[in-house]
């Protein structure tokens, strides 16, 4: 299973959150708004909430992860989750700190309402502030940059 898979699971699947028509979906986000480390995938709702997904395919590279030094840590997103196969659930609930959100995407059904599993559901994290209207224009704005660039 590979990051896209995975990231595309998220954003298709209607049942979740993270649907592309109930959220701003967005993948690689880094240079466009100014943050500190690149996110593989950013949801922000109507009401500027944003979700952090982090994606991982291996426990090695879940280990790697978490010897950067940035945490994960913005004043942006109010809810931290990392996604990963079915085979990742004990690698999750063993490494990651109890308030983060962890999902789980089955292969054999990412195009189902149950391609997704929520293991544990994110807890907003203090300090955290609202994506502002013109951060969401610039999310959007990056979207469309990656859209119209992987065309043709």
């Amino acid at each position: 299973m590979t990051e896209n898979s995975i990231a595309h699971a998220i954003a298709t699947n209607g049942a979740h959150r993270w649907h592309y028509r109930k959220m701003m979906v967005v993948r690689n986000v880094s240079w466009g708004l100014n943050f500190l480390y690149e996110l593989d995938v950013l949801a922000v709702s109507k009401t500027g909430c944003a979700h952090e997904i982090e994606i991982k395919t291996t426990r090695s590279d879940l280990l790697r992860d978490s010897k950067k030094g940035h945490n994960h840590d913005s004043k942006r997103t109010k809810y931290l989750w990392f996604a990963g196969p079915m085979e990742m659930r004990d690698s999750f609930t063993e490494i990651l700190e109890p308030g983060t959100g962890i999902i789980l995407v089955n292969e054999a059904a990412t195009n189902t309402r149950n391609g997704l599993e929520i293991v544990r559901n994110a807890k907003p994290r203090p300090g955290t502030r609202a994506f502002t209207a013109d951060e969401i224009c610039d999310l959007g704005r990056l979207g469309t940059m990656r859209y119209w660039c992987r065309k043709g």
